[in-house]
């Protein structure tokens, strides 16, 4: 059974970023984003698509005209962002393209015609899923190059994030959180209204609104039209901000107004659990990484990655090879030397690889999302979670927090340098 959360999660990024509605029927423009123009059956499609997403999680559809608007803002977003990968001369190979399109297979459990199948069977043509997902790639790319490969996580701030008072919420407790965002510039008058605006919802939740309503009616998170629902989430990705909060409440309670640079803030704690056991199987392990992009796509880095391979298994020191060829910047001056990770916190094809590895052997490449990898497992081990596994843990969730809100501020720039202009008038 496909896990309908997961596909439908993902299908409202896909019809939302159609660059031109098909056939040659012509369309009243609902909005002119730059060069281009959302017409009525692009945003009808999308409209339906959201309507039938709400349907099938059992929640209530929010008043029509706040519906429209929501799905309409979220369309020119992602309108925006395509139009920057453009400029810079982004693409989506078609292996890329199908390397995605087998992992979102994977993660349901299901082959390609399977999929093929439960994507028709939620009423999506197949072609346009297709190419919702290629859409979807640009924008990873996007993301990547303009937001990830800025944003770095220093020792200090590691240190300071395991020196906290919330460190208890390391030991494998998860929280199931929904939050509502109202987004601030440093204006004065800005502030103001947004904050005054938080505490309208506020007050509406307390006298009954519900809190997935009152996230598509006010929130400006990207979630927002999933009632702001984050999930099961480890705490240590929630900022302090949020922490401070959820640890006075109980599951069911809703927050005080909170406020940090990026705006303010509602946060309701859904419920919480204990996590998993804290008994791990963990690997040292070196890599060499190759990227991918338009110009070295997959099949090219994994060619380079078997010569180098061949070199290694032949006689070569791999720390040697790693520092003069790895793209990893972070550990080709350690000879590829990435630490220990914890096999289940490794994405699958990487834990795959590792799984099947003698100490000291050499992975084939493995090809993720991105970049291609030469693997080798230098130790294995069995315990407890070590400082060494919490300190990673604690940096990637530090890179996945700081890299959302650098995301949020540049997506806000993207769309204040952009020409947008609203033809139909939602109320």
């Amino acid at each position: 059974m496909m896990n309908k959360f997961y596909l439908a999660a993902i299908l409202p990024m896909l019809v939302a970023g159609a660059v031109h509605a098909q056939g040659t029927e012509v369309d009243r423009v609902f909005a002119i984003v730059n060069e281009e123009v959302i017409t009525r059956s692009e945003f009808e499609r999308q409209l339906q698509d959201t309507v039938n997403e709400f349907r099938g999680r059992g929640a209530g559809l929010p008043e029509e005209n706040v519906l429209r608007r929501r799905v309409l803002e979220r369309m020119v977003d992602n309108r925006v962002q395509l139009q920057e990968a453009a400029r810079l001369g982004f693409t989506v190979s078609e292996e890329d393209l199908t390397g995605a399109l087998r992992g979102i297979a994977e993660r349901n459990e299901l082959s390609a015609a399977q999929l093929r199948a439960e994507v028709e069977k939620q009423g999506m043509d197949y072609q346009s899923f297709r190419r919702g997902i290629r859409r979807q790639l640009l924008i990873e790319q996007l993301i990547n190059r303009r937001i990830r490969s800025r944003v770095t996580v220093t020792d200090a701030e590691v240190d300071h994030h395991l020196a906290g008072s919330l460190r208890e919420f390391f030991a494998g407790r998860e929280l199931d959180v929904s939050h509502i965002l109202l987004q601030s510039s440093s204006a004065a008058d800005e502030i103001a209204q947004k904050r005054a605006a938080a505490r309208k919802a506020r007050a509406e939740i307390e006298n009954g609104l519900d809190f997935a309503e009152a996230a598509v009616l006010y929130s400006e998170a990207g979630d927002a039209l999933e009632g702001g629902r984050m999930g099961w989430v480890d705490s240590g990705r929630l900022p302090q901000l949020f922490l401070h909060a959820l640890k006075k409440m109980r599951p069911g309670e809703v927050s005080e107004v909170l406020r940090s640079p990026n705006g303010f803030h509602i946060v309701r704690l859904n419920g919480i659990r204990g996590g998993q056991s804290r008994l791990k199987r963990e690997v040292k392990l070196r890599h060499i990484m190759l990227k991918t992009d338009q110009v070295t796509d997959a099949a090219m880095a994994t060619q380079r990655l078997n010569a180098l391979r061949e070199r290694i298994v032949g006689g070569e020191d791999f720390a040697a090879i790693a520092g003069e060829y790895s793209e990893d910047m972070a550990s080709r001056g350690k000879g590829g030397d990435l630490g220990w990770f914890n096999l289940a916190e490794l994405p699958r094809s990487q834990a795959a690889a590792l799984g099947e590895l003698d100490i000291n052997e050499i992975s084939r490449p493995v090809v993720m999302r991105g970049s291609v990898h030469l693997l080798q497992v230098l130790e294995r081990r069995t315990g407890e979670a070590g400082g060494e596994i919490l300190r990673n843990r604690a940096r990637n969730q530090l890179l996945q927090r700081k890299t959302n809100d650098e995301y949020q501020r540049w997506l806000r720039e993207l769309r204040g340098r952009a020409f947008i202009r609203y033809l139909d008038d939602f109320g």
